[in-house]
Parts: C-alpha cells; structure tokens; sequence
C-alpha cells in the first residue's frame, strides 16, 4: 500500500473532517448555516498556487467552507461547533494517495514491515523479532524489502531458513513484483526443480543444481499465494478498517484503489454503511481478457448502479480494462444506445466509464459510415525492423529531445515518437509498437541518469524545429498527466 507520507507531515495538523467517506451524507448548499468544524491558531496551506496564509479553517459536512484569521472563522462558532487548538502547527488540505490496494495494504499491516529495513541484518532482525513475537502463526508473512542488501540483488531461501524454519515464510518485495520464501514454503506449495515456471513468471533457480532458490517473479508468486491460509471475509473487513486508520493517521483522505472485484467492492460498501469508511474512495475495476461482452455488459451495469449508490456519480466506481476485447465491446454497443437517447457525451463516458474522446470518434464513426465504420479497427500490421545503427541514433534523438525540452509527458506520446521514427530515420512505425520498442532499447523518459549522451546543439535543434511545434498543435482540452523536468547535464 502506498502510504508513504509519514516522514514529510512532521507535526502538520490535517484536516480531519476531509476523510469523510461516502456514506456521511449530503452536502449542505448554502453557505450560511452552523459550521460543523472549526480548527484554528495555525498556518494554513492552502495548495490553491497563492502564497496566502490563514490561520484558522471552517468545515461544513464534507466541505471547507472558509478560510482566514482565528477572529474571522472563530466568529462562525455555533454551540454545536467542535473547535480544534493547531497549537501553531501545519493544517494542510488532505491528500490523495494515487494507487493503493487497500485491503492487502490493510493486511499488510499486520505482517512485517521492511519497508524501514536496508541493510541484511536489519532485514534479518526483523523478520526474526515478528516470527519469535507470534508462534501461533501458521505462515511468517511480510512486505517491503529492497534488492540492495542482497549480494547479487536477490535473496535465497536459504538465509529465511536460518531465521525461520519451523513453518512457512513468504516476504513480497517493496515492488510487488517479487516474493522471498523459505524451504517450507516452496514444499507447502508443491515447487521443485521439476516445476515449470509459470506464463509471465519465473521460478528463480540455482544455476548448478537446477533448484528453486526462493525467489518467484512476477505470474509465479500466484504459486505460493494459492497455498496460503485462505482469508475469511471478517479478516478482509478487519483490514479494510485497518487501512482506513492508517490513511486517516497520514493525513490521506482519498484514494484510488486500483484492479478490484465487485465481490470487495461489497466489502467497502458495508463499511461504508456501519460509518466507518472515512475515506473518500474511487474504485476501478479490473475487467480482464477473459470477459465477455456479455460479462462487461453486467459490469457496466454494475458501475452505473453503484455510481449512483455511492453518491458519487461517475468518479466513485470506474473500470481498468486489461486486454478486454468484451468491455470494448459492451461500451460501444451501450454508447450508441445512449447517443440514440441525445445523452451528452460527457453523460454517455460518465455512465460507462470510459473517456469522451471516445464516445466521440464512436459518434463521428457512426455519423460517417454507420456501424460498419464503427466496428472497423485500425491493422498496424507487423512492427518495421530497425537497424542496431538506426536504434542507437533514436536513443540519441530521444536524449537530445529530453536536453531540448526536459522529460513533458506531452513530448512523449507514441504517437509522436512514432513520427519522430518516420522523420529521421525513414521507417514507418506504428504507434502501437512503439512501446515494445521503447522497452527493448532499455529507455525510459523518466529515467534519464541511465543514457551518458553528449550534447548535441545540432539535434537539439532538429527537435525544436520537428517535435516542438507538434506539441504547441496539442487539442485545446488536453492536459498532460504530469510535467518532469531535469537537468540537461545529467542525461
């Protein structure tokens, strides 16, 4: 779980009355009643971009209605009025944690932490003090262990043995994409040197003996995850409410939880219900390849209805398609019907989830050639070859673009790139690969310390006069979903 803000609050007093979940209720509109909430003799940030100050803030429902000096909001006291004492500390707006998995973050509290450990020893320790701190348990489970501390980057089961060889362990890394277990482990989930490593993953073996070392990647923790405890649904719950405490602790008050089911869904909506999700959440549900259009019209029906229940339309439930020819399916099919009914575009994505440049290329598809054209999907065909000599000058291209304009996510669409492949090196090259070709070159925009690349004024030049203007044509609307920048020097 990604609640990592707890060395940067200090002594900030967050404002409480932000994490309000759904389920508190309505909004009061006027702007004239009691105040519900009154903190003040504080410094109050704003985070409007005004380097204005405060001390003190006045809360209504969900809402913060007002801001400025102790006189001015203590004014608005009413006998029903909680008033707070900042005590001179920070009162900061909430934040939004951007990508969580809330109920195993919930759980992950309850297991050890490593996040906090960097060296061997300290890693070690931990995990130790946990496991002698709970006999009872029948797994050792624990998160957030960096590669560093190990020689050659990854542990052995070997050294979780020598700590914890009674039962199993299991630790997932920091990244979520690796997990360190011991020799029980391996036997309780029946992996041997004779185990196929799974689709998209890998067991991790020892390269004399041919044995599983104690690392799986990526698809092959689902070996040891199925031999797991199985979790009840109050132990869901209870992590649930963990995870609320924890984010109302950091001064979190919303947060996008990412690839869930309607299933935990449920789990929220009953906290939501018994008053004890006071966070503001926006839950995305994984819609996988394995959904029909069938099953992605029950989704979006799904969406619709708890959009409404939630009382958040359109932002409380949305949907993460992952390869889902089905879901596509489904949202054209539901968008032409409502286009039928004169619905807005921006009402039509709102309902099934989607973005309205969307609805309307669907709109202007239909208008054009009917649902021949709509159903239509573009070939890209099979991606051109490049040259070793053609790869290492788009490399150098794309360093001398980051020098020219630093690391905008607006320079960096595929769409562009892909012209940038056309304009110099003379190969046509479809958008769609331009990632796989991104990944094999081992370049990444945001990762700029990796490529050592001399400065070139010429090629700078080139990207001003090729690449810069394309963006200044970027559609009136459209915003980039971040702005990096660096400095040149360290490309």
């Amino acid at each position: 779980m990604a609640l990592r803000l707890a060395s940067r609050l200090g002594l900030a007093v967050v404002v409480a009355t932000l994490v309000a979940g759904l389920g508190i209720g309505a909004q009061r509109a006027d702007q004239t009643g009691p105040v519900d909430l009154i903190i003040h003799n504080g410094m109050v940030y704003a985070a409007d971009g005004s380097a204005a100050r405060a001390q003190a803030v006045a809360v209504r429902g969900n809402r913060i209605v007002r801001g400025g000096s102790d006189r001015e909001i203590l004014a608005l006291k009413q006998d029903s009025t909680t008033v707070l004492d900042a005590h001179g500390g920070t009162i900061l707006p909430g934040f939004n944690d951007a990508h969580v998995h809330f109920i195993s973050g919930g759980q992950g509290l309850e297991r050890v932490n490593l996040l906090d450990a960097f060296t061997l020893d300290d890693i070690l320790k931990k995990i130790r003090a946990f496991a002698d701190a709970n006999p009872a348990r029948p797994w050792v489970e624990g998160r957030g262990w960096y590669y560093e501390p190990f020689p050659g980057g990854l542990p052995t089961r070997q050294q979780l043995d020598s700590i914890v060889s009674d039962r199993p362990a299991r630790m997932v890394c920091y990244d979520g994409h690796t997990t360190w277990v011991n020799t029980k482990a391996l036997q309780a989930a029946g992996i041997t040197k004779d185990t196929p490593d799974p689709k998209n993953g890998e067991i991790v073996r020892d390269p004399k003996t041919g044995e599983p070392t104690g690392v799986l990647k990526e698809a092959a923790q689902q070996l040891v995850s199925k031999a797991l405890p199985q979790t009840t649904r109050e132990d869901r719950l209870r992590a649930l409410r963990a995870a609320v405490r924890e984010a109302n602790r950091l001064g979190v008050t919303s947060v996008q939880n990412a690839g869930g089911s309607p299933e935990e869904l449920a789990l929220f909506d009953e906290v939501r219900k018994a008053g004890d999700l006071k966070v503001r959440v926006y839950y995305a549900l994984s819609v996988g390849s394995e959904v029909d259009e069938a099953g992605a019209e029950k989704l979006i029906d799904f969406r619709i209805s708890n959009a409404i229940h939630w009382r958040h339309p359109g932002k409380g439930v949305s949907m993460r398609p992952q390869g889902s020819p089905g879901l596509l399916e489904a949202r054209r099919r539901r968008a032409v019907a409502f286009l039928k009914h004169r619905l807005s575009l921006h009402e039509i994505a709102r309902r099934i989830g989607c973005h309205a440049s969307s609805v309307l290329r669907w709109r202007n598809a239909l208008r054009s050639g009917g649902a021949e054209a709509l159903n239509a999907k573009p070939a890209p065909g099979r991606p051109a070859r490049l040259s070793p000599k053609q790869k290492a000058r788009l490399v150098k291209l794309l360093a001398q673009g980051a020098m020219a304009h630093g690391y905008r996510t607006e320079l960096w669409t595929t769409q562009r790139i892909a012209a940038l492949i056309e304009r110099r090196l003379g190969v046509k090259y479809h958008r769609n690969h331009v990632g796989k070709l991104l990944h094999q070159l081992g370049w990444s925009h945001q990762k700029p310390a990796r490529r050592a690349v001399e400065r070139d004024e010429t090629a700078i030049a080139e990207w001003k006069r090729s690449v810069w203007p394309a963006v200044k044509k970027t559609p009136q609307g459209w915003r980039p979903t971040s702005s990096l920048s660096t400095n040149p020097a360290s490309c």
